[in-house]
């Protein structure tokens, strides 16, 4: 073990519960994901339907917490010497994909916004490509 963390901000998220109807329901860790400095961790809030994401940099020891979100793995790992970390939420409001570059300074940049159905992205860190099947059409993005 290198190092053991605290996450106080993801304690809160899981003792609130709300107004739940069903007292089997309870809020949780949906997803964690770890790429270069960072740490993500996609809490399930049962009561509202309202996930949120909450995003580490363990090296800054800094946090930032995503409303209405949902983590979504692109497929491909990028490792920390990258420069840039391909993040994808689903968005509950406008019930689509979200694409967003984040790269080792934290600073996170949106990069598309893609519908639920019929488009795919694969990324290697230096490049997306993103793949439109409804229109037929073949995107190619430097980071």
């Amino acid at each position: 073990q290198l190092e053991s963390y605290k996450l106080p901000e993801i304690e809160p998220l899981l003792q609130d519960s709300g107004s739940l109807l069903d007292d089997d329901m309870e809020n949780s860790v949906a997803e964690i994901a770890a790429f270069g400095d960072y740490c993500l961790v996609t809490i399930d809030v049962c009561s509202s339907m309202n996930n949120k994401c909450v995003l580490y940099n363990l090296k800054e020891k800094t946090v930032c917490v995503l409303e209405n979100c949902y983590y979504c793995p692109t497929g491909t790992s990028v490792d920390s010497r990258a420069e840039n970390h391909i993040l994808e939420f689903y968005s509950e409001k406008t019930e689509s994909f979200r694409v967003y570059s984040l790269d080792n300074k934290g600073q996170l940049t949106p990069i598309l916004e893609r519908p639920m159905w019929d488009s795919y992205i694969v990324t290697d860190g230096d490049s997306l490509v993103y793949l439109d099947a409804a229109k037929k059409q073949l995107y190619n993005i430097w980071l």
